[in-house]
């Protein structure tokens, strides 16, 4: 049974705005850690902010809840080489979300260019959850 859809669209220059206006704080106060860790990895630090942004976004449309009681370091979206991509959350979202009845929380990214598009489905246990 699918709890939620959200679905958002960013231009990268947004990530890179942030990075060159606030630098290590847009990154302490937007990415969770294990994103955080995974920087030296990405095209740029910008495209990471992005790319993080617009998966947090989706991931609260599908929530139905907006950031409200929600921080943006409390949910990552991660990728292993040649895998799809992921979200992990903190302890205590990820225990907000086990008590709505939310089972799963599945991530599709693409880019191009200039754009970066995160989808976010959230999958429940049973057909009463809403």
């Amino acid at each position: 049974m699918i709890y939620g859809i959200g679905v958002d669209l960013l231009r990268v220059a947004r990530g890179e705005q942030l990075w060159r206006r606030f630098g290590d704080r847009a990154v302490l106060r937007l990415l969770h850690p294990q994103e955080t860790a995974a920087l030296p990895q990405a095209k740029s630090v910008g495209y990471a902010l992005a790319r993080a942004f617009a998966a947090k976004e989706a991931f609260v449309k599908a929530l139905g809840t907006g950031f409200i009681g929600i921080a943006h370091h409390e949910i990552g979206a991660l990728r292993e080489p040649q895998r799809r991509p992921y979200l992990v959350f903190s302890p205590p979202l990820a225990a907000r979300l086990q008590r709505l009845g939310i089972a799963d929380a599945h991530l599709s990214l693409s880019d191009d260019g200039d754009y970066v598009l995160a989808c976010v489905v959230l999958e429940g246990r049973d057909a009463a959850i809403r």
